[in-house]
């Protein structure tokens, strides 16, 4: 056997940096599915913006090889699945009720709806053989500074979506999906919300389903993501394409259009009071934060200690690595001519408001 790995391994540092490397690229075990994923909207993209879906269609579905938030989900789902059969082996087995787990874990299912090339990957149903009620299950792991005060609106459409074609497969006819979100760093931290079926809800779902597959290209579908305000855009390779479009729409915009309607102006009105009043309490949590991270650092200045571990945080006050920059001026005061090196990026929206004063 070869002794050329760890002789380049014995160099300082180089082991841990090639471990690292090795673990991200066998970080997920590949998932084999009888269907080409590429051909239906699931449930779990249904709600994703359908120019980016449309756009990942299109791509070979061997560009993506997964990554830890995946196997973060699905290491919690493996837990769960255990937590379940102890569920219903302490209710049937010792107090005779008739409650069982079905399609969990490795026996998943995923449905299909052939003729809209739709479907649907449920983590499982709960059945309540007393009634015969069958409940959807739709378990999420959950960043712990998320705050859940609802449920993301993604997940409950990915679970109205589901429920939708149990009905349409007669399946099951589940009228409600619990929606479980498990804590990543805390297990015992669990928050369920209960979802009660909605047809109506459901047959926009489909209709945007229909929508992404009728569409020729990705150019045919909105920017949902950047309209929304561009959260979900910051690692999509459309991102810049885009942008780019957008702005083209902007500055074709004629300012000097008759006036609006008394209604529109009136529903401006409210919608820009509130956005100027949201910026404002952005801006004293934003100060709020900050004084509250003085007196933590002052704290633990004061006792000589760069690491606190509390009975709910851990603590690290550090310095980071300065940022490397470029410095302009004194490159052409000694006469470099950076002219054939510059490049202007795209130009990207920007809303403006401010309140009349007079």
């Amino acid at each position: 056997m070869s002794t050329e790995l760890g002789s380049k391994l014995a160099a300082p540092d180089m082991a841990g940096a090639w471990l690292r490397e090795q673990i991200l690229a066998h970080l997920t075990t590949p998932k084999t599915w009888e269907h080409d994923r590429n051909a239906y909207v699931s449930a779990s993209t249904v709600y994703r913006c359908q120019r980016a879906l449309k756009y990942s269609q299109t791509r070979d579905a061997a560009e993506w090889a997964g990554n830890g938030f995946t196997v973060r989900g699905d290491t919690m789902e493996e837990w769960l699945c255990k937590v379940f059969a102890r569920i219903e082996r302490e209710f049937r087995v010792i107090q005779q009720q008739d409650i069982w787990f079905t399609a969990i874990g490795d026996r998943q299912e995923t449905l299909r709806d052939e003729a809209l090339r739709i479907s649907a990957t449920p983590d499982g149903f709960m059945r309540l053989g007393d009634t015969g009620e069958v409940v959807y299950l739709e378990i999420k792991s959950i960043d712990p500074r998320v705050v859940l005060n609802d449920p993301k609106p993604a997940h409950v459409a990915q679970c109205q979506f589901g429920m939708e074609l149990c009905h349409r497969l007669d399946h099951s006819k589940p009228q409600r999906a619990l929606l479980i979100y498990v804590d990543a760093s805390d297990y015992a931290d669990i928050t369920i919300f209960e979802i009660p079926r909605d047809p109506v809800v459901a047959r926009e779902l489909l209709r945007r389903a229909q929508l992404t597959h009728a569409a020729r290209t990705y150019r045919d579908l909105p920017a949902e993501g950047l309209a929304a305000g561009g959260a979900e855009c910051s690692d999509c390779a459309l991102r810049d394409e885009c942008t780019a479009e957008r702005a083209a729409t902007i500055g074709a915009l004629d300012p000097d259009k008759p006036a609006m309607a008394a209604d529109l102006l009136d529903e401006l009105d409210d919608l820009a009071r509130d956005r100027v009043t949201a910026a404002i309490t952005e801006a004293e949590a934003k100060r709020s934060k900050e004084a509250l991270g003085d007196r933590i650092r002052n704290i633990l200045e004061e006792h000589g200690t760069s690491v606190a571990q509390t009975p709910g945080y851990k603590i690290r006050y550090s310095v980071t690595k300065g940022r490397e920059s470029f410095d302009r001026e004194a490159a052409e005061a000694d006469g470099l001519d950076l002219s054939p090196y510059l490049r202007r990026g795209n130009g990207f929206p920007r809303l403006t408001v401010t309140e009349n004063k007079d």
